[in-house]
Order: structure tokens, then sequence, then C-alpha cells
């Protein structure tokens, strides 16, 4: 009977240890739960209260749109022309930094015409038309640059952005102005890097199954060799990931023959042209909430979720 008592015995603390230390990870569980939605709460509060501060603002926006005036420009075109042409160049990098992309291409083109060599200006000019969405005008400035300037001429650099504005340029969505100087005659292009480094076949017509207008090779084109588009195919060709025209060329030798557009970057002959009916973006109260505060709720959701 003793060794059954003490059997029991054995067996009760061991039941009892178990209860306890099961008592005790629910105990833990519950104020790790606890805290965790605790935590949770917290953030969510700072969630609330950031969309509050941007409603607010927002609110704060609308009522005072109405009020809002465009600033005129402090230095006027007039201005100018007793300054040299760094100190022109000085404004001009001003307006481009304060969004006043309007101002920015007065000053730029009026440099472009006082000084024609100052390619830095031409370079920040076609920085300044993609940012506005003019994308003859940033074709135009980069083609001057790769044309006109010995410091320009092999810059990979300028026409991976030649090849950039140009392809937005041409994209169908978007291409009235574009067909409207290729019908006109008004196009050239310059061969970009889409076949890394290899050269352009020019064909006799406009299509793969034509044959090359040099059979030894000689009329082919390469990189940076700026051409005239003399005419465009009736439709479009899809070639590997492409589907574009194929253009009429007149080669730097001379020579007459078709090519694919892909593999060229077009740009208006008259590559200094300047849109007069620019609209001026000055970085308003809303596009400031739209880059700075939603930084801060996107934060905030971001540890909400991973809670």
């Amino acid at each position: 009977m003793s060794a059954n008592r003490n059997k029991l015995s054995r067996n009760q603390i061991i039941g009892i240890s178990v209860t306890l230390l099961l008592a005790a990870l629910a105990g833990m569980y519950t104020l790790g739960k606890d805290s965790a939605n605790d935590q949770k709460a917290s953030l969510q509060i700072s969630l609330d209260e950031a969309h509050r501060e941007i409603d607010a603002l927002k609110l704060e926006n609308q009522k005072t749109q109405q009020n809002i005036q465009i600033p005129k420009p402090t230095i006027l075109i007039s201005d100018l022309e007793d300054m040299d042409s760094n100190e022109i160049y000085v404004v001009a990098s001003d307006y481009y930094h304060t969004n006043a992309w309007t101002y920015a291409m007065e000053v730029y083109n009026f440099l472009i015409k006082k000084d024609r060599q100052y390619y830095q200006a031409y370079l920040d000019c076609a920085r300044v038309c993609a940012e506005m969405r003019y994308w003859k005008e940033s074709c135009g400035r980069y083609a001057y640059l790769l044309i006109e300037s010995k410091e320009y001429q092999k810059n990979r650099f300028v026409l991976k952005n030649l090849q950039y504005v140009a392809d937005m340029w041409e994209d169908p969505k978007q291409a009235s102005v574009y067909f409207e100087a290729l019908k006109s005659g008004k196009i050239s292009a310059i061969v970009n890097d889409k076949l890394k480094g290899a050269s352009l076949l020019v064909q006799e017509g406009p299509g793969k199954q034509y044959k090359e207008i040099e059979e030894d090779g000689s009329a082919r084109i390469k990189v940076f060799d700026n051409v005239a588009v003399l005419e465009c195919s009736d439709n479009r060709d899809p070639i590997d990931t492409y589907n574009c025209y194929w253009y009429k060329i007149k080669t730097p030798s001379g020579k007459i023959g078709w090519v694919y557009s892909a593999y060229l970057s077009s740009y208006p002959t008259d590559y200094c042209v300047f849109r007069p009916d620019m609209n001026t973006n000055y970085g308003t109260l809303e596009h400031r909430l739209r880059k700075h505060l939603n930084r801060k709720t996107a934060t905030l959701e971001h540890q909400l979720r991973n809670i």
C-alpha cells in the first residue's frame, strides 16, 4: 500500500508540473498576443492620423488652389542680353531645379541661340523637354549633340536617351506629331545600339525577304551613323520583339535602301524647334503630398502587415 501511495504521489506531482507548465505557456502566449495587438493598435492609430493629415492638407489645397498664382520669372528674357553664357546657364538651371520648366526652356533656348557651342544647355534642355513629355523637342536636342558636338558624337549615354525619347515620340498611341513630320520629309535618324554594336543591313525593299543593296556588305550602317529618312512602308512588320515600319533611307555614303526602323532613332531635321504653347509645372502642394506624405502611410501599412 505504501508503494502505491508513493507511486500515486509521483504521478500527481508530474500532473501538477505539466499543468503549471501549460498554464505558464498560455500566459506567455496571451501576453505576447496582447503585446502584438497593442503594437498593431498603436500603428493603426498612427496610420489613421497620417490619413487625416493627408486629407486635411488636400482640403487645404482645394481651398487655396483658386488663389494660387503662377509666379512670374524674376529675370525676363530681355534681362539676359547683358549676361554672359555662364550667367544665363545658371538662371536656366535655377528654373529647371525648381520645376519652372517653361521658364527654364525659354532661357535654355535663348542661350542656345546666343551660343551654339554651349552644349551642356542642349543636354539640360533635352531633359526638360522629356520631363514635359515634348518628345520631338527632346529628340532634336539629343540629336544635335550627337551630330554637332565632337565631345558628344560617340556618347552612348546621349544615344541611349535619344533612343528612349524617340521610342516615345514614335509610339502609335501618340505618334500624330511624329507622322506629320515623317510625311513632310522632316525626319532624319541615327542608328541606335539595339543590335549591340552589330552593323545594320540596308536592303532593296521593305522586308526581310529582300537582298542587301550591296552583296559585299559595304552599304551596311553602324551605330551613331546619321541617315536621311526618305520614305516609310505602308504597314508595320513584326520582327523579333518589335512591330515597326521599314524606312527608305540615304546612308552617309549616299547609298539608298530600306532598313528596319526599330534600329533607328528618329529626330526632327529642324532640331532646334521650340513649342510656344508649353504648360508650366511648378510643383503644387498636391504633388508634394504625393511625394512626401504618402511615403509615411506606406511605411506604417508595411509595419502593420508584418505584425
